[in-house]
């Protein structure tokens, strides 16, 4: 064949043998160049996978753990990637299945593998705790123990009234739908009682209310506790304490209509400290209340004016009221929920199945002095069919702040009724 080849084009053997190899060469790569075009892309990670491996992870403890009363434990993290202090805090459960959060610590150097001593004070010893670390403003990177871990021990303090989450200061914040929300009734005064042994000096520590959280300090340039609403000393009733004997103290906690100003409810923390500790840190123990009594459909920054709470509405709902301007972004959205109760626990909502979403327009702005800023009006639409109207349950209007699409934020809900 090669002779055949060398007779009709005039080349040599060798020449022809490379020429071969080259054409299959050329088909192998051909073909391998097809196959990598068209194969499957590989999955890109999601922003839930890419969130995970940005989440603080917590060492120490991860739950399972009994930690006691009075004694130093190293909570430890890694994979913090940013450079911001970390907020450090204990999140309880009580066996009612409340949860709320103590902070710890709200200036802990940004490390990437750390280490922080914490010396557990008089927690609730019924409930369920979870230590939480995040960066302030981002808790979307919180990392949390893997589960529960008890806290054991001799607290040093009980508290008889108030109880967890109850509604103190004897005022009602009711929304105006001219202006800003009104005080019915007088801010009374709190009324603190209980027990407690080896926290008194001279028979007296501090009880302090202030609102729950944490606020930007502009001048220091970090976060801060708010100021006290009050502080007061408790005094024991007896010399009891003396001997480290439970005892019984009292102390009396106020404030007024001036301090809770562009508030409507919110939570606030009472804390015990022993006279040396106020202003160390030293806290003995801390548990919120709620200040302000707020009809539902009521917030700090959406208060809806129509239609009321428990209404009766038909399709359409027109839904209208206010936002603080500023508090919403981009966009927020108001969607029309189903819910179930739950027959071993009347308080808690099943899940929420998703009838119809619909934008939020706003409108007009205006000034308000209640909160010394701007406001603006808004409107919303929210059609159903017959079908839709649950026949067990109920029916939500819940407000929601929305970034790129996606909801990020729930405001707050409002129960209306379907005809």
């Amino acid at each position: 064949m090669l002779k055949v080849f060398k007779s009709q084009l005039g080349l040599t053997p060798k020449i022809i043998i490379l020429i071969v190899i080259g054409a299959l060469l050329l088909g192998v790569g051909t073909i391998y160049l097809y196959r990598l075009k068209n194969q499957p892309e590989a999955p890109l990670g999601t922003g839930a996978d890419m969130i995970e491996k940005e989440r603080i992870r917590v060492l120490f403890p991860r739950g399972g753990e009994t930690l006691e009363i009075g004694n130093t434990y190293e909570i430890r993290w890694e994979n913090y990637l940013g450079n911001d202090p970390l907020i450090i805090a204990l999140q309880v459960t009580t066996p009612e299945g409340v949860a709320y959060q103590r902070i710890i610590d709200k200036n802990v150097p940004a490390a990437a593998e750390g280490v922080y001593n914490w010396t557990v004070n008089s927690e609730r010893l019924d409930g369920k705790h979870r230590i939480e670390i995040y960066p302030p403003g981002d808790k979307g990177l919180v990392g949390w123990s893997g589960d529960y871990f008890s806290i054991t021990g001799d607290s040093l303090i009980t508290v008889n009234a108030p109880k967890l989450l109850e509604g103190v200061g004897g005022i009602m914040l009711l929304p105006s739908r001219t202006g800003p929300p009104i005080i019915k009734g007088e801010a009374v005064p709190i009324r603190v009682t209980g027990q407690a042994r080896r926290i008194f000096n001279e028979g007296e520590f501090f009880v302090t209310l202030r609102p729950a959280g944490l606020v930007w300090d502009e001048h220091r340039g970090t976060y801060i506790m708010p100021l006290p609403l009050d502080e007061a000393i408790a005094r024991a009733k007896t010399d009891d304490w003396m001997a480290g004997e439970w005892t019984d103290f009292e102390a009396e906690l106020s404030f007024t209509a001036e301090q809770v100003k562009g508030m409507t409810e919110f939570s606030a923390m009472i804390g015990f400290y022993p006279r040396e500790g106020r202003g160390n840190g030293k806290l003995i123990y801390e548990f919120p209340v709620v200040i302000g009594k707020t009809p539902a459909g009521m917030s700090g920054e959406l208060i809806v004016d129509s239609p009321v709470a428990h209404q009766t509405v038909t399709s359409p709902i027109t839904i209208s009221g206010r936002v603080r301007e500023g508090f919403i972004e981009d966009e927020f959205r108001v969607e029309l929920k189903g819910y179930l109760y739950r027959w071993d626990h009347p308080r808690y909502l099943e899940g929420g199945r998703l009838i119809q979403s619909a934008p939020v327009v706003t409108g007009d702005r205006y000034w308000c002095d209640w909160t010394d800023g701007y406001w603006r009006n808004f409107t919303a639409t929210i059609r159903y069919a017959p079908h839709d109207v649950q026949k067990e349950g109920g029916h939500l209007l819940n407000f929601y702040d929305v970034r790129r699409g996606e909801l990020i934020k729930f405001i707050l809900a409002l129960p209306v009724k379907l005809e």
